[in-house]
């Protein structure tokens, strides 16, 4: 009997001990929805450039990236309890209390988007009356945006799947919202890249912004301001040396700090 002990004892210590690794390799965990340019299907031949960036940093350091797509409220929640490593498309109003770079991984404006034939604009937040905007629960968005959230606009109606921006497109052609607010970036990707019958045009902003985006790092993370560091640097280095710009080539982008 106490042979078994032993043995079952020594098992558990050894599953501990590989946990979290594969061949040696540690395994960052990050999941994030779907959110092209910046991180795309993870089965894809582009799997988002930041996905690629991040890769590109910590593979030659021995991490083996495991990015997922989910649900981006779960996501947020499950880095904080630190069931999962990190979460990546983020801006900083989503990742309060997260390991941020130094240095953004991306930047991005946002906009209101409609039917082309649409005759509203935004002018103010009065033109909201009468008027359902479409968002995404749980994410962070310009401070315009941010603020109407806050104040709990009667407007905002709010979607919450893997694929958000496609529910939103689908709950503007049932004219069940007039407009919804979206990354100017995210929005052009995604009518060049998927069969989308219905014409869309820009309505305006709440107000002129833009947003840095991160590869944040949970709470719980052992080593998480090492790992910012390391992200921080390898962006930067990565610049330095063109590889990022050759990445963001393939989505048809530009360096965010290039004038």
């Amino acid at each position: 009997m106490k042979t078994n002990l032993f043995f079952f004892v020594c098992w558990i210590l050894i599953s501990f001990s590989v946990m979290g690794q594969d061949n040696g390799k540690k395994i960052l965990s990050i999941r994030a929805d779907e959110w092209c340019p910046f991180n795309c299907d993870p089965k894809g031949q582009l799997p988002g450039y930041m996905v690629e960036v991040v890769k590109e940093i910590l593979e030659p350091k021995g991490y083996q990236i495991d990015y997922q797509i989910w649900n981006w409220a779960r996501a947020i929640h499950d880095a904080k309890l630190g069931k999962i490593d990190a979460i990546i498309g983020a801006g900083k109003e989503d990742a309060e209390g997260f390991f941020l770079p130094k240095e953004p991984q991306g930047l991005t404006q946002y906009s209101l988007f409609g039917l082309k034939e649409s005759k509203w604009r935004y002018e103010n937040e009065k033109s909201l009356d009468g008027v359902k905007l479409g968002m995404i629960s749980n994410y962070s968005y310009d401070e315009g945006s941010n603020d109407l959230q806050k104040k709990k606009h009667p407007s905002l109606e709010f979607v919450s799947s893997e694929q958000p921006l496609l529910q939103l497109i689908r709950l503007l052609q049932s004219k069940r919202i007039v407009a919804f607010v979206e990354s100017n970036y995210v929005l052009d990707y995604f009518v060049k890249t998927r069969d989308i019958k219905v014409k869309l045009k820009n309505l305006g902003q709440i107000k002129p912004n833009s947003q840095e985006l991160f590869l944040a790092i949970s709470p719980k993370y052992p080593a998480g301001k090492e790992l910012s560091e390391i992200i921080s640097e390898g962006t930067e280095s990565l610049r330095k040396t063109g590889k990022l710009q050759r990445i963001l080539k393939k989505y048809g982008l530009k360096d965010w700090r290039s004038k």
